[in-house]
């Protein structure tokens, strides 16, 4: 059964991003800019990446431009297996772009 929403499984309240020794894991498009720099920003503050959502990651962020179409059809696959991880026990956070770029000291226009 896929998982229908008119909001994202963010967490809230918003954790604090901790980027030393944190696994990191990208879906959905990102004003911020590519993937790659979604990445290099991450391993400069000395943080790790990841490509799939496993127990191994710490933050899921998802791409503000990612919003629109799960707002009418179903999440994404990584947003669905983090929902079940988290279901499961996992400490995993779901956090926005917003919240992942302002971490890092940016401001999100």
């Amino acid at each position: 059964e896929l998982l229908k929403s008119t909001e994202l499984p963010l967490d809230n309240p918003i954790p604090e991003i901790i980027f030393d020794n944190k696994t990191f894991c990208f879906t959905g498009t990102f004003a911020f800019g590519s993937r790659k720099k979604c990445v290099e920003e991450i391993t400069k503050h000395n943080g790790l990446f990841l490509s799939g959502v496993s127990k191994k990651i710490d933050f899921l962020v998802i791409g503000i431009y990612a919003t629109d179409a799960w707002m009418h059809s179903s999440y994404g696959r990584k947003i669905e297996k983090a929902v079940e991880l988290k279901s499961s026990g996992s400490n995993l956070k779901i956090v926005s772009e917003k919240v992942f770029v302002e971490a890092l000291g940016y401001d999100m226009v």
